[in-house]
Order: structure tokens, then sequence, then C-alpha cells
């Protein structure tokens, strides 16, 4: 399965979030069906599938947030057009040799497709005692590009499963670790879709952070440079750890010299603490935070939420 998924993420995101939607809608429209089944069948397919992007996909980083909803009200009208032209057909017909072919794939894809959305509605529980935090980012319209379960779906949550923080030690403590971006009007989190090339293109970068809970600052790193979109990594970047009680709260990716705190000193929930920057392991400027006990690296990750909201991903946080 996590190969299938590997392969599908090595398409363009345009293809994947419009070119295959609208060839999928574009069958059901156009295709003679000559029976309800196999119309019902790639239906349901094209159903999961945005169903699927609807929850994991970074529109932000393409073709713009909200366009999911439009996608989504275009496949609603062509279901009842292309239901109106095969009503009068009957139900199943036997087919060739080349039907039961195409019987056979579109129900593997069903399969697959199903068992990755059940998996990210699993992810989205809170099965285990969450910590409470305030949103650490204000205003503006923030959207959550990583959360949930990542032990259950890589889809909703990479961290848990990726093989640099698998390497490095740090999976269990970010297994519900949060990456948040700053959207525009459009759902953008830049201003060149995708294809920035300044960090200040970020609608993000720059932000002040704003400590998210009651704490002492446990740990203070500073003083590394931001990289460039799609630089090499150099080093693990600037952060603030702060110590909730037992629990570890890190937040990461900070800018170079932005942090105003230093180890030890005790903070507020809505202190200002330092400024979203492009420091450490990142492909582009957002803010990674997540809550971890006994280590804020090696840790067991705990879940978190915002003004009692969980974060699963594409979660919108407007303040």
């Amino acid at each position: 399965m996590n190969f299938i998924v590997k392969v599908f993420q090595s398409i363009p995101l345009f293809v994947q979030y419009l070119v295959l939607p609208l060839a999928l809608m574009s069958i059901l429209l156009f295709y003679q069906f000559q029976c309800k089944l196999i119309w019902f069948m790639i239906t349901l397919l094209t159903g999961l599938y945005l169903l699927l992007m609807h929850f994991s996909a970074v529109w932000e980083m393409s073709v713009g947030h909200y366009t999911r909803y439009l996608i989504e009200i275009l496949f609603l009208i062509v279901c009842i057009l292309s239901y109106r032209k095969i009503r009068d057909n009957p139900l199943l017909i036997k087919p060739k040799l080349p039907g039961y072919i195409v019987y056979a794939i579109t129900l593997t894809a069903v399969i697959i497709l199903l068992v990755l959305n059940i998996n990210n509605i699993r992810a989205s529980f809170i099965l285990e005692k969450a910590i409470h935090l305030q949103f650490p980012l204000q205003n503006g319209t923030y959207l959550i590009n990583d959360g949930g379960d990542g032990s259950i779906s890589n889809l909703v949550n990479y961290h848990y499963q990726d093989e640099r923080n698998i390497q490095l030690g740090y999976n269990k403590a970010e297994r519900y670790a949060n990456d948040i971006v700053k959207l525009d009007a459009y759902g953008f989190e830049g201003i060149n879709f995708s294809n920035e090339k300044a960090l200040e293109d970020y609608h993000i970068f720059g932000e002040t952070v704003y400590s998210p809970c009651d704490g002492e600052v446990f740990y203070v790193q500073d003083g590394k440079d931001d990289i460039y979109p799609g630089a090499q990594v150099k080093d693990t970047g600037n952060g603030i750890v702060i110590k909730a009680d037992d629990v570890y709260v890190l937040l990461w990716h900070l800018k170079k010299n932005s942090i105003i705190v230093k180890e030890g000193d005790m903070v507020k929930a809505g202190d200002p603490i330092a400024q979203v920057g492009n420091s450490g392991i990142t492909q582009g400027p957002h803010l990674h935070i997540h809550a971890a006990k006994k280590h804020f690296l090696y840790g067991e990750g705990i879940p978190v939420t915002y003004d009692s909201k969980n974060p699963i991903k594409n979660r919108i946080f407007r303040k």
C-alpha cells in the first residue's frame, strides 16, 4: 500500500487535484454505460478519490485550498446528469472478457481508496489524553498542513512514518505533530502558486509566534540560517521547547535571531516568543509544533488541541 501511495505522490499535484478528477468525471458524463453497476462503480471510485483528496491533499501548494469545494460541487452535478442518462439501463449485463478486467481493476481501486479513507478517518480521532493549547498564531487564516495520528495514516501526518525522522529517532515524539501554514483569501500559502522563490513569498514567513501554553522555557536553539525554498538542509534549525508540567511542547523552524525568550523564562499562553522562519529540516516556511512526554525529541508524542479543536489535516483556524 505504501508503495502505491509513493508512486502516486510522484505525480504532479495539479494532475492529482485537477486532471485526474476531471478525467473521471468526463467518463461519468460522456461514456455510454451499458448497465448501472459499472456506472455505480466508477461513481464510487470518483467519490472515494475526492474524499481522500479533500482530507489529505496539500491544495494550498498547488490549485488553492478552496478549489476542492468547486470540484466537489461539480462532481455532484455530474452525478445527477450522468444518472439521468443511464436510469433506464439494466442493473447488470453479462460482460465479455474485457468487461471483467474493467470490473476487477475498478473494484481493486475502490478497495484501496476505501482503506486509505478509513485510515484517514481513524487517524483524526483523539483516543488518549490530549494537552489543550492556545493556537500559537494570530491575525489571519491558518491551515493545519499535517495533523492527526501519524502512526495510522501518513497521508494526514507524515512525521511518524518519515524515513529521516525514523533514522534520527524523532518519529515517536512527532506522532501527533502539526505543520501550520497561512492562507490568503484564495487558499494559497504563497504568492506564486507553489513557485515561490523567496521566503517573503510565503504568507506565514515572519509571523509572530505566541506561546501556546503556560510553562517554563526548557530549551532554546537559535542562530541557524533560514534556508531558501528548495535549498539543501544544513542544520536542525531554530526552535523553542516549553515545559508545561510533565509535557514538552516544541515549536520549530523559527526565524533566525527572532527568539525573544531564554531558557528558564516563565511564559504565559499568548506571550510573543519568536517569529516563523524556515530553518532546519524544512521545504518551505511553516510552524512545526508537537507535544511529547519524557523528552521533546525522543519521547512519546501525545495529541494536542487548539482552543479545544482537534487539529486534523486541512482544518482551518481563523484568528
